[in-house]
C-alpha cells in the first residue's frame, strides 16, 4: 500500500527532512499484532506512507497521521491529494478538529 501528498501551491504543506517529523506511524503492534508501517520523503519531494497489514494476533491496521499541522481551507479552495493502493479497499480519514476522533 502506498499513499503520497503533495501540493503545487508554493503555500502549501511541503515534505522534507524536517517535515517528516510531523507524521507518526502507529501500528497494532500496540496491542500484540504485526502489521508493519513506514512514512518516507521520495527523491522528488513527495511524502510516502507504505506498509504491510498482517491480522496475525487479532490485529490489521497501520496508519499515518499528522496532528502537528492544520491546513486551513477555505470553501473556494481545494486540498489536493494523490493516493495510490494495490486495488485493496483502505480507509483515508480528514477530521475537522484535532480533539475530534471521528471523521
Amino acid at each position: 500500500m502506498l499513499a503520497a501528498c503533495s501540493t503545487d501551491k508554493p503555500e502549501g504543506y511541503r515534505f522534507n527532512e524536517q517535515s517528516l517529523d510531523d507524521w507518526n506511524i502507529i501500528n497494532d503492534r500496540v496491542m500484540g499484532g504485526k502489521s508493519e508501517g513506514d512514512f518516507n520523503l521520495l527523491e522528488n519531494g513527495v511524502g510516502a506512507f507504505s506498509g504491510f497489514v498482517s491480522l496475525e494476533n487479532n490485529g490489521g491496521f497501520t496508519m499515518v497521521s499528522n496532528r502537528k499541522v492544520a491546513w486551513a481551507v477555505r470553501p473556494d479552495e481545494r486540498l489536493r491529494i494523490k493516493l495510490k493502493g494495490d486495488g485493496k479497499e483502505y480507509q483515508f480519514r480528514v477530521r475537522a478538529d484535532k480533539g475530534t476522533y471521528y471523521s
